[in-house]
């Protein structure tokens, strides 16, 4: 959401940009470290719009991805026919990345 706009650039040159957003609908890091303190998590969610929708409001492609075989056939429609195209993959918070775990959790697994 901090830089949509640029996507409208993309569009606007007709770039051959795929833009992936791993969207868990939270607040990056802020989610983990409310969790991780035993703090209210809930207050780091934020329900985000369709972001495909939103590319496609620009004027160039877009979908909303929720699992892989969606994200084969975006992918694959891409490298047929490359245009400014925005993905919205949605992904759940409970898959924390190696980062977040080493400095929110302590943990190195």
């Amino acid at each position: 959401m901090m830089h949509v706009a640029e996507f409208e650039t993309a569009v606007r040159y007709g770039m051959p940009l795929m833009v992936v957003c791993l969207n868990n609908q939270a607040l990056g890091s802020e989610y983990y470290k409310f969790d991780a303190h035993k703090m209210k998590a809930d207050l780091a969610t934020v329900a985000s719009p369709d972001l495909g929708a939103v590319g496609k409001a620009f004027g160039g492609r877009g979908r909303l991805v929720r699992g892989v075989d969606e994200l084969r056939s975006a992918t694959r429609e891409f490298l047929e026919n490359p245009a400014p195209t925005m993905l919205d993959v949605r992904i759940s918070r409970s898959v924390i990345t190696l980062p977040y775990r080493r400095i929110h959790y302590g943990r190195d697994e």
